[in-house]
């Protein structure tokens, strides 16, 4: 029945404390933002707390939403600055265990996937998110310049530090994997 409802609409319903409206509203959209959440996190576990986490912020915060752009567009923003802020929290955390566990051999497009997550780890949380916006997620400079409350200058420069960076550790994790370039 929710399903044909404009975003903009459940939006009002949540407002006014329809639950279905807010269950229509994350289920529509809970792949898109888990997928975001992985792709600037990595990691599954990480990428699940942080998608629940943006929804519970999106709906705490929902009377904040003007109906100046999508919905879509205002859930992607609350989404990066959830992950932003788990990137910053886990930069300050250190390990407990740095030794590495013994993996089972995998295939190349997935040993290859885990060199590239392992070196976006090492990233700056805000280089990281540049890099994936735009790489991963395909936006705009523009885009990523609402997105990341900052300038399109602040953008480009973010983003030619992240690949500038991004090329410094990703040779050495995959020379130590043993992959041939």
């Amino acid at each position: 029945m929710l399903r044909s409802v404009p975003d903009e609409q459940l939006v009002k319903r949540c407002l006014a404390g329809d639950g279905r409206a807010a269950e229509a509203l994350f289920s529509r959209h809970q792949d898109y933002v888990y997928r975001l959440c992985y792709g600037m996190l990595g990691h599954p576990q990480d990428a699940e707390d942080a998608a629940q986490e943006a929804f519970v912020r999106a709906l705490s915060r929902l009377e904040s939403f003007r109906g100046g752009s999508a919905f879509r567009t205002w859930l992607h923003r609350v989404t990066v600055t959830t992950c932003l802020d788990l990137l910053r929290r886990k930069k300050n955390v250190v390990p407990l265990d740095d030794t590495p566990e013994m993996e089972a051999p995998r295939s190349s497009s997935h040993s290859m996937r885990l060199e590239v997550e392992e070196a976006l780890e090492h990233l700056d949380p805000d280089e990281r998110a540049a890099l994936v916006l735009r790489e991963v997620e395909g936006l705009s400079y523009q885009e990523m310049a609402e997105l990341l409350d900052c300038t399109v200058e602040a953008v480009r420069s973010r983003l030619y530090r992240a690949r500038q960076h991004f090329r410094r550790v990703y040779e050495p994790v995959s020379s130590a994997s043993g992959r041939q370039r």
